[in-house]
């Protein structure tokens, strides 16, 4: 056993006993004053593998986290680029554009860093928007300017 892993066993008896100052420690260690080397080395060993399975367990929790994360990121990537599909599809019809926008407003997956992104990837613009509300209003906005550029063209193409 190396002095290293003695020391890290100490520590981990100390950690479970709560013993804060080397006083208290010296107080927990004094039963094992009275034992053989072999069945010192047999205790310190327990202590080493109940902290190296802890370390393990805390590694693998945070493992666990980071796909967790990973997984919540490309789930809501595919609602952004979903959400801004329908927009596309659904420019010409008002109604169901709007209730394309409604669905993102209720969606609570949906944040407003999120609810920005799509908006910046419809409108194709960079604006900073600090609602959910406020970057679905401007997608309605851009939907109602562009009708109305619609519909004046078209009165202009009919003149002629």
């Amino acid at each position: 056993m190396k002095v290293k892993q003695l020391r890290e066993a100490l520590l981990t008896i100390a950690a479970d006993a709560r013993a804060d100052s080397l006083a208290q420690l010296a107080n927990l260690m004094q039963p094992l004053d009275l034992l053989d080397v072999s069945d010192l080395t047999k205790t310190l060993s327990a202590a080493l593998e109940k902290r190296a399975k802890a370390e393990a367990t805390k590694q693998a929790k945070t493992q666990q986290a980071a796909v967790r994360a990973k997984e919540a990121a490309a789930q809501i990537e595919a609602a952004i680029a979903r959400y801004t599909q329908e927009l596309e599809e659904t420019k010409s019809d008002n109604l169901a554009f709007e209730q394309v926008v409604k669905r993102i407003e209720a969606d609570r997956s949906i944040k407003a860093v999120h609810a920005e992104q799509i908006a910046h990837r419809f409108i194709s613009t960079k604006r900073e928007y600090k609602t959910k509300k406020a970057a679905t209003k401007a997608m309605l906005q851009r939907q109602i300017a562009d009708k109305r550029a619609a519909q004046r063209s078209s009165q202009v193409s009919g003149i002629f």
